[in-house]
């Protein structure tokens, strides 16, 4: 299988639209893990009807949510899941994937003081640790709807992005940690330069959940947009 390498770019999931970023950006969390097609025929990567999944650590929280988790006492997750291939567009060696709206991300604390089982990827997934090890104990701390999610890739270069749009709606500590105004608007995306990959597994992702300050758009032809991921 080609292992592929995701390339972080703030798209907002827009593939002809790229925002200009007159603000900086708040950081709800950061994460690093791996993905994986299931179900998924083994052939073509990410044919139309795949699904599309990933699991990993969160790595650090934004201003939101730092003075509230503590790295020390507990192990943070994260799985990605119910997204579903709706078009599969190529143009020479650049791909393009929309998906389906209503996925979901979910993150997870796990104490290290109750029996604890640490989040393992094995190989193959799913597989007996991935993804049970990554959501447990449940139910989530927080989880978001995730909607507009595009994925790119350049076969040539090993690069690629993805984003999609969040909105938080569950989670045992949505009311307690996250205003309702501050609820909707990350967008999550993912980037890492290409490393071991476990078997079965198609790419190390690693990125952010963000919500951007204010844009302004700025049209970009197809050609342009192709030239940065070369």
């Amino acid at each position: 299988m080609i292992r592929k390498t995701l390339l972080l770019l703030f798209t907002a999931a827009l593939v002809c639209t790229v925002p200009v970023y007159a603000q900086p950006q708040q950081t709800l969390l950061s994460f690093t893990g791996y993905d994986y097609e299931n179900p998924g025929d083994g052939g073509l990567y990410l044919a139309v009807g795949d699904g599309y999944k990933s699991v990993g650590f969160i790595t650090s929280f934004g201003p939101l949510l730092d003075p509230f988790y503590d790295f020390s006492q507990n192990e943070y997750t994260y799985y990605l899941f119910d997204l579903t291939v709706a078009t599969r567009d190529t143009d020479g060696s650049d791909m393009v994937v929309t998906f389906n709206d209503n996925g979901r991300v979910r993150y997870f604390e796990d104490p290290f003081a109750r029996p604890y089982t640490p989040a393992l990827y094995g190989t193959n997934p799913p597989n007996a640790t991935a993804p049970s090890t990554f959501i447990d104990p449940g139910p989530p701390a927080l989880g978001g709807d995730l909607d507009q999610f595009v994925l790119t890739y350049n076969f040539a270069t090993g690069r690629g992005a993805w984003s999609g749009a969040m909105t938080l709606d569950e989670g045992s500590d949505l009311a307690l940690y996250v205003p309702p105004a501050q609820r909707s608007g990350w967008i999550l995306g993912a980037q890492n330069d290409n490393t071991s990959v476990p078997a079965g597994y198609d790419n190390q992702v690693e990125g952010n959940c963000l919500v951007p300050g204010p844009t302004s758009a700025t049209q970009r032809t197809w050609g342009a947009i192709k030239s940065l991921y070369r």
